[in-house]
């Protein structure tokens, strides 16, 4: 069982041969502690008592055993269950792996596996291959109708089933009919340029760069955040995008006004990667089929993250400890904090930001075409919300009162 729990971490989970025997030797140390041998499972109080026992106090190392305790439980799972009972979760396997081949981003992934979780019980676990188009208009229709989840929401659920049907099980659901999900005309909150000006100057030092780079540029977050040195050509005075949304490239024009504060960041973050390769860190993560055919390029400057963390952490992929990118929850923390300190009474988040850069482009006269293609927007309806937003300033209108 030993050599087929080893191709399981190196072939499933894709752990590094390298680090394999760390991950071995976690589960046997605490089967050891536990009375128990390899094939048994390890429940939570058979955990509890380890980290008892063992006194680890770095948290990486605390994090690579967790997740050697809880991936050694699944291969448990998989050998004990029949094909017909597992099939679920083998084929959550399969689409993970389609999902990283095709380098949908971490979202995505996660976003996909949980609704494939939420599908699964709520036919009762029914085998997968026994599920009709029946099951998924249910499903649906349960979604809008019990759950009053959006329309984008509704459609991200059948996305994420339709995908795993075409793509790991050949099959295709055509012609869908199901109730859909109310519409929500919902105007977004934009900031003045004034209220935008007050916010990054009342945000903390070390990252006004990435909240004006956010506003500069329209970028989402998770997209600012996967950036790297590579990414922006300060000469060209640009930024290219690479995978972001809907698995879209796009190129913007980089804010002249954050060339020197970018350029003073670059050194900054030079000194954190030669570090990291002083310490023979393992290089940040890559998209997944790079990672598997190139094994150095991970330590290259050109790949290393413009927003990289201050610490190092486990990756969820792989279990192995690298240096990832700052987290979205920081820079959310940070823009609450910003927030309060501006007195800006409106219900604002990181995403606010992109909201007011597209429509203030659209105040100054930029065509809606070319906004679109700057947000990365698959469909122009979807642009067109920011007319609502600015049409007011556009048409210069006035009240009548003004004219009493």
């Amino acid at each position: 069982m030993l050599n087929e729990l080893e191709n399981y971490f190196r072939n499933i989970i894709l752990v590094e041969k390298r680090y394999l025997k760390y991950y071995i030797n976690w589960i046997k140390i605490a089967l050891d502690y536990s009375n128990k041998e390899l094939g048994d499972f390890l429940t939570k109080e058979d955990v509890r008592n380890y980290f008892k026992k063992v006194s680890l106090k770095e948290e990486w190392r605390i994090k690579q055993a967790e997740f050697s305790f809880k991936k050694y439980n699944l291969f448990i799972n998989y050998n004990l269950k029949t094909d017909e009972e597992y099939s679920w979760a083998e084929i959550v396997h399969k689409l993970k792996d389609s999902i990283r081949l095709k380098n949908f981003s971490h979202s995505t992934e996660k976003t996909y596996l949980s609704w494939i979780d939420r599908f699964s019980k709520f036919l009762d676990l029914k085998i997968p291959k026994d599920v009709t188009k029946k099951d998924l208009e249910l499903f649906l229709t349960y979604l809008a109708t019990k759950k009053n989840v959006s329309p984008s929401t509704q459609n991200q659920a059948m996305n994420a089933i339709l995908y795993l049907y075409k793509n790991i099980l050949g099959m295709e659901f055509k012609d869908i009919s199901a109730i859909r999900a109310k519409e929500n005309k919902s105007i977004p909150v934009v900031l003045s340029q004034k209220e935008v000006r007050r916010l990054i100057k009342n945000t903390e030092v070390e990252y006004q760069l990435i909240i004006s780079l956010i506003y500069g540029t329209g970028l989402r977050l998770t997209e600012a955040l996967s950036l790297r040195v590579k990414d922006i050509d300060i000469e060209r005075e640009t930024v290219t995008v690479y995978f972001g949304k809907g698995g879209k490239s796009r190129i913007l024009p980089f804010p002249e006004n954050l060339k020197q504060e970018f350029i003073d960041h670059l050194k900054k973050i030079e000194k954190i990667y030669l570090k990291d390769r002083e310490k023979n860190i393992l290089g940040v993560e890559l998209p997944y089929f790079l990672e598997k055919k190139y094994k150095n390029v991970a330590k290259e400057w050109n790949w290393f993250w413009i927003f990289p963390s201050k610490t190092l952490a486990v990756d969820n992929k792989t279990g192995v400890v690298r240096r990832s990118h700052i987290y979205p929850t920081t820079i959310q923390r940070v823009i609450k904090k910003a927030l309060i300190k501006s007195k800006i009474n409106k219900k604002v988040s990181v995403h606010t930001l992109r909201h007011s850069y597209a429509t203030h482009l659209l105040e100054a006269g930029y065509d809606i075409k070319m906004i679109q293609e700057l947000l990365g927007h698959a469909n122009l309806q979807t642009t067109m919300i920011y007319t609502h937003v600015a049409k007011m300033n556009i048409l210069n209108v006035k009240s009548p009162l003004d004219t009493l």
